[in-house]
């Protein structure tokens, strides 16, 4: 007997094997960010743009209908994870009606990002990430007694 499965469950499998594939891809080149691109315009992975800003780099999402607290920012070794989730409830004359919305996202950026300074700011309609590049640490020869 077979089980039936539903397409919110089709979707999330979907979902789990592109994430598998993303890092199968950023493995399969190395680590990706220890290398720097030059950029002069903006990349464009899905909802997010990554933008060259100077030394830094700029993150902007198109998220329009979520409030502040609907979105969830992180950035956790290299990678920085959206995921923004909104349920609305109506109520008229014919019922009640519901729905909900939600989106994911996460990129990998180049270079060594200052987690503790990121910056983002929502105003309508928009999420705008500042990354703060921090500078490489030099090395330095250790001398052997």
């Amino acid at each position: 007997m077979s089980t039936r499965r539903s397409s919110f469950e089709m979707f999330s499998e979907m979902e789990e094997l592109m994430d598998r594939m993303r890092q199968s891809m950023a493995d399969s080149v190395g680590d990706v960010r220890s290398w720097r691109p030059q950029r002069s315009a903006a990349d464009r992975h899905g909802l997010l743009t990554l933008e060259a800003d100077g030394e830094d780099y700029r993150i902007v999402a198109d998220l329009p209908g979520f409030d502040t607290e609907d979105i969830d920012l992180r950035f956790d070794d290299g990678r920085l994870t959206l995921t923004a989730t909104n349920e609305v409830e109506t109520n008229d004359e014919h019922g009640t009606h519901s729905r909900s919305r939600r989106v994911s996202e996460s990129l990998y950026v180049p270079g060594t990002i200052d987690a503790e300074s990121i910056e983002a700011s929502y105003q309508n309609g928009v999420l705008d990430i500042h990354l703060p590049v921090d500078e490489p640490v030099d090395s330095h020869r250790i001398d052997i007694d």
